[in-house]
C-alpha cells in the first residue's frame, strides 16, 4: 500500500513549483527586455543604413563611386536587414517558448494540485470546525459576562423592589443581559455610536476576505487598554 505523501510534503513542492514559475518567467520577461532593446537599436541601425545606401545607390548612377562599392555597401544592408529579421524571430520565440514552459509547470502543478486536495478539504474543514469552537468560546465568554452583569445589578434591583412595596418608587428597571449587554456605546464628540456586540454581515465579510478587523472595533479596544479599563 502507498502512503500518501505528508501534507508538508505536499505544500513544499507546491511552493517549489510556484517558485520555479516566477523565476522562469521572470527570466523570459528579463530576456524579452534585452531583445526588444536590441531589436530597437537594429531598426535605427536599420534605418541610417537604408539612407545610407539610398546615397551611395545615387552615387554610382553619378559615376561616383564604383558598382563593387554599390554592391558590398547593399551587402551589408541586407546581413543588417537579416539581422534585424533574426532577432525579430527570437522575440517570437520567446513568447512561445514562454507559454511551452508555464504549461509544463502547471501541469506539474496540477498533478501535486491533485495530491494535495484531500489534505486542502481536511485543513479547511478543520478551519470551520475551529472557528465553530471559537463561537462556542464566545457565547460561553458572553454566558458569564451576564452572570456578572446580574451579580452588579442585584443590590440596585432589590433595593428598587423594596422602594416598590414601600410604595417610594413606582417604576423599576427591569431591562435583561440583552438589552443592556448587547452593544457598546461608543459616542463622544456629539457623535453617536454603538458597537453591537455581533459582527454585521460587512464586517464579516472584510474579516474573512481582507483579514482585516473592523477598525473602529480596534481603536475601541485600544483606547479601553490606553485608559486601564482592559488589560
Amino acid at each position: 500500500m502507498i502512503m500518501a505523501e505528508p501534507k508538508q510534503t505536499l505544500l513544499t513542492k507546491l511552493q517549489s513549483l510556484f517558485h520555479k514559475e516566477e523565476q522562469t518567467e521572470n527570466k523570459y520577461i528579463q530576456k524579452r527586455e534585452e531583445k526588444t532593446e536590441e531589436v530597437m537599436k537594429m531598426q535605427d541601425e536599420l534605418a541610417d543604413k537604408e539612407a545610407h545606401v539610398k546615397g551611395i545607390h545615387k552615387m554610382k548612377m553619378l559615376d561616383e563611386v564604383t558598382e563593387e562599392t554599390y554592391k558590398t555597401e547593399q551587402k551589408e544592408l541586407e546581413q543588417l536587414e537579416n539581422k534585424l529579421a533574426e532577432a525579430r524571430k527570437e522575440l517570437d520565440l520567446i513568447d512561445q517558448y514562454k507559454h511551452e514552459d508555464a504549461k509544463k509547470i502547471l501541469g506539474q502543478l496540477e498533478e501535486v494540485r491533485a495530491e494535495h486536495e484531500h489534505e486542502e478539504r481536511a485543513e479547511i474543514r478543520k478551519i470551520r470546525l475551529e472557528m465553530l469552537q471559537a463561537k462556542l468560546e464566545y457565547a460561553e465568554y458572553l454566558i458569564e459576562a451576564r452572570k456578572r452583569y446580574y451579580e452588579v445589578t442585584q443590590p440596585k434591583r432589590k433595593v428598587d423592589q423594596l422602594k416598590d412595596k414601600l410604595g417610594i418608587k413606582r417604576r423599576i428597571d427591569v431591562s435583561g443581559g440583552f438589552e443592556k449587554l448587547h452593544q457598546v456605546d461608543l459616542s463622544e464628540n456629539e457623535r453617536f455610536y454603538c458597537e453591537q456586540l455581533t459582527f454585521q454581515q460587512h464586517e464579516l465579510f472584510r474579516v474573512l476576505e481582507d483579514g482585516t478587523p473592523p477598525e473602529i472595533l480596534r481603536t475601541a479596544v485600544d483606547k479601553a487598554k490606553k485608559d486601564g479599563v482592559l488589560k
